[in-house]
């Protein structure tokens, strides 16, 4: 069932989606056209309720309030070898997460349109190869404020590969993102598969980047996962810190992201990015 928050810019004929989510006050000349620079203008003016671009970026919850996105880090210097399979166990937050392959992807656009929907945060790690195919579904993605990782360029399986062959993967996709977006992406480096050891964490950190994995796995891949599977495997059980590994070419992903979405709130938890999980 859609929520009754509107979704609006006055004038407008029809629902206009930037951002995870916004509302223009009134006071906005009706019938102006809807770019990044208006809703800039109206947000420094302080007549938008929301504004999932950074700064301040925020995300509506169908209730009408917000939920503030922390800023992610960035790969600027090598950083502590670290690998992350949940977030802070403390507070009742859960992280959905897409992995792209390397690629295009059938189903990223409708992935990323149902959770602009549901107004639900997420974090996708994309392969550097996919952004320099989908370059238009990647801007989006940003623009619509959601959060970016990194999943390597050509999806190797990172411990079978020699050290400077996997900091290039990690790197060459660092650089992709860069130039198609002209911003720098979330330091957090998830190795294809799932495929680590104290090498990759190493190889990960003097790039700048800490991986991160998951605890939760619904095998949306797998064509032997029927939807509700899907389902249940990410939110049966469902704890505080949760991240919940999907991915945009699962058959039934985008299909089941209603249920999901609804589950998780349902129990009180608070849908955010790998950045927002990990927060005190």
């Amino acid at each position: 069932m859609r929520s009754a928050f509107p979704r609006l810019f006055t004038g407008s004929t029809a629902p206009v989606v930037l951002g995870l989510d916004y509302q223009v006050s009134k006071k906005v000349r009706a019938g102006e056209k809807t770019t990044a620079a208006t809703l800039a203008r109206v947000r420094d003016a302080g007549l938008l309720r929301g504004y999932s671009l950074p700064p301040g970026r925020l995300a509506f919850t169908p209730s009408g309030g917000v939920v503030f996105l922390p800023e992610p880090p960035v790969a600027v210097a090598p950083v502590p070898p670290l690998a992350i399979a949940r977030g802070n166990r403390d507070k009742p937050r859960v992280a959905l997460t897409f992995d792209t392959s390397d690629v295009p992807d059938s189903n990223a656009r409708p992935i990323m349109d149902e959770l602009t929907r549901l107004r639900a945060p997420a974090t996708f790690f994309v392969c550097g190869a996919w952004c320099r195919s989908c370059p238009a579904l990647l801007k989006a993605l940003v623009d619509r404020g959601f959060e970016v990782a990194n999943h390597s360029y050509t999806h190797p399986q990172s411990s079978k590969i020699p050290p400077e062959i996997l900091a290039r993967e990690i790197t060459a996709t660092d650089q992709a993102f860069r130039e198609i977006t002209g911003g720098e992406m979330a330091a957090y480096f998830r190795p294809p598969f799932g495929d680590w050891d104290a090498r990759v964490r190493q190889v990960a950190a003097q790039c700048g980047y800490r991986v991160v994995i998951w605890n939760r796995d619904t095998l949306d891949w797998s064509p032997a996962t029927i939807p509700e599977q899907i389902r249940d495997r990410a939110t049966a059980d469902a704890a505080n810190g949760d991240i919940v590994l999907m991915h945009c070419h699962g058959r039934y992903t985008p299909a089941m992201l209603e249920q999901i979405v609804n589950n998780l709130r349902a129990k009180g938890f608070e849908l955010t990015t790998v950045t927002g999980v990990l927060q005190p």
